[in-house]
């Protein structure tokens, strides 16, 4: 009995120290190993051979050292781990948020532009509604006015006064009873302001300014801004001199070579429709063919030096001496330029 008994352990002390068992958890059996040999040696103080299978087993294996919050530890970093990769989901979600939020705010600012404009159209339609409503008002009651104000001539026709007798006797009436004549009539802005402006003319007391034909109606103003001719500008004044000279002579077409902006932008202002005024800047590019094709369809042509012109395109121009039509000046200004080429056109030879 005893003897299997024996048997029986010795069968249990090896399936317990297999080693499968040793490879799937050293440090256990290191742990058994250590337990049975303190058992053993309380009892006999011989260690058994199982026990001496296990630490041959064991021998390479080293005695681990823990740390005795080692554990605590770990569980701690753990937990931040996951607090960590709860963060980062938090933190995309809010920029995902932000970035819905942004489209959101584009899409209404984009909604809220367009909503703008759409008023503002419509405040356009409704100034423009406004002002076509007051200019009908305004045509209908002249229209009114024309209908229910009858003419001078009318007044006198029901008299019994024939039509070609009206004339003597508006200018004996205007000489019997002027100041209360004109103090009485009234005559529609539309019907006398081009008789006006095509009769009476307002002039400054300035010798330039003063009309060079009897036929015209002047009328002698102290305010030179009031004047038709200059507006109380001298360059206005000479060039108009100059285009009043042209025009005398025949001369339509006028090329300026040269000049600063601010001098072309003036000189177009003051050039009338009638007068065909071509400007060459002085920093333009120019072939010697277009030179001589602006020369061929000028009347005049104005190399104006003193001014934003290099050599190079001056002497396009200068160097072309069989036209005698082309006047070199050195000069500054508006009014410089009109008045010298007034005197250089005198020592023009006529043809």
């Amino acid at each position: 009995m005893a003897k299997k008994k024996k048997k029986r352990n010795k069968r249990k002390s090896k399936t317990t120290t297999s080693p499968a068992r040793i490879a799937a958890s050293p440090t256990i059996l290191y742990e058994e190993d250590q337990g049975l040999q303190a058992l053993y040696k309380g009892k006999s103080g011989n260690v058994p051979p199982a026990t001496r299978h296990i630490r041959s087993h064991t021998a390479h294996i080293e005695t681990p050292t823990v740390h005795p919050y080692q554990l605590e530890l770990e569980k701690h970093i753990v937990a931040l781990e996951d607090k960590l990769e709860q963060e980062k989901q938090h933190l995309e979600t809010l920029r995902r948020l932000l970035a819905e939020q942004k489209a959101e705010t584009h899409r209404w600012k984009q909604a809220h532009q367009e909503e703008c404009e759409a008023k503002e159209r419509y405040l356009r339609r409704g100034d423009t509604y406004l002002r076509e409503k007051q200019e009908l008002e305004v045509a209908k009651q002249h229209a009114e006015a024309r209908a229910t104000l009858p003419t001078l001539s009318t007044h006198l026709s029901k008299r019994g006064i024939p039509t070609h007798l009206h004339v003597g006797i508006l200018q004996q009436l205007i000489q019997l009873h002027g100041t209360k004549l004109i103090h009485t009539l009234k005559i529609h802005e539309e019907h006398i302001q081009p008789l006006l402006s095509n009769t009476i003319h307002l002039r400054c007391t300035h010798p330039d300014c003063q009309p060079t034909s009897s036929d015209e109606l002047c009328v002698t103003v102290e305010n030179p801004q009031m004047c038709e001719y200059c507006s109380g500008s001298e360059n206005k004044r000479a060039f108009r001199l100059l285009v009043d000279d042209c025009r005398e002579r025949g001369w339509h077409t006028l090329t300026i070579v040269g000049g600063s902006p601010d001098t072309h932008a003036e000189l177009q202002d003051l050039c009338p429709a009638d007068i065909n005024l071509r400007i060459i800047e002085g920093t333009s590019r120019r072939t010697k063919k277009q030179a001589t094709q602006d020369i061929e369809t000028s009347d005049l042509v104005l190399i104006w030096g003193a001014t934003i012109l290099p050599h190079s395109l001056s002497e396009l121009y200068t160097s072309q001496r069989q036209h005698d039509h082309i006047i070199s000046l050195r000069c500054r200004g508006v009014a410089s330029l009109a008045r010298q080429t007034l005197q250089a056109i005198e020592q023009l030879p006529s043809h």
